[in-house]
């Protein structure tokens, strides 16, 4: 076999394989087909029978006695017409109460609890704010006399390399003493 030969044989299979994967293909969509088809042919078997359902008059008896509900929704209706219908003078009452008409219990409570937790609050927010300051403040001056030590150690250190041997030794006595 040629290599010519090798390649259409290849390619027949392929087609084969194709052809038979879209017949298979073409089988399901035709299934699908018919059962949609069939779903509306019922669907249109159902839509045409909905009317003469609804053209059947059937007798409906409730069970329950509603002239009762009717007459109180009745009388509710004529009570809100007859007060919303006339024209009343809109009055605006302002009342100071220092006093409360009655819990007076929870009325203390409530207003002085809250004093309370606002004193509170506003003492620990002004303890805190105390607090930054003092260690801000401490933190600034041991850096300042961080800084000023180095600059005394540095100037000491330079001094003594500068010293000749009986300067040295006068700066070594200095510097016990100290200690």
């Amino acid at each position: 076999m040629t290599e010519k030969e090798k390649n259409e044989k290849l390619i027949q299979e392929n087609l084969t394989v194709l052809l038979e994967e879209f017949t298979r293909d073409q089988q399901v969509n035709n299934q699908i087909l018919r059962d949609l088809k069939r779903s509306i042919d019922e669907v249109a078997l159902n839509m045409a029978a909905t009317p003469q359902r609804l053209s059947e008059d059937s007798p409906c008896n409730p069970t329950i006695d509603s002239k009762k509900i009717l007459n109180t929704i009745r009388s509710t209706m004529i009570y809100c017409y007859q007060s919303f219908g006339k024209d009343r003078p809109v009055m605006k009452q302002v009342r100071f109460q220092f006093f409360p008409e009655k819990d007076t219990k929870l009325f203390y409570k409530m207003v002085f609890g809250r004093w309370f937790l606002m004193l509170i609050i506003i003492f620990t927010l002004s303890s805190l704010y105390r607090f930054c300051l003092y260690q801000s403040d401490n933190s600034f001056k041991i850096e300042l006399k961080k800084a000023e030590n180095d600059r005394l150690e540095k100037a000491w250190d330079s001094l003594y390399r500068i010293q000749n041997v009986r300067g040295k030794k006068k700066m070594d006595n200095i510097f016990q003493e100290i200690k």
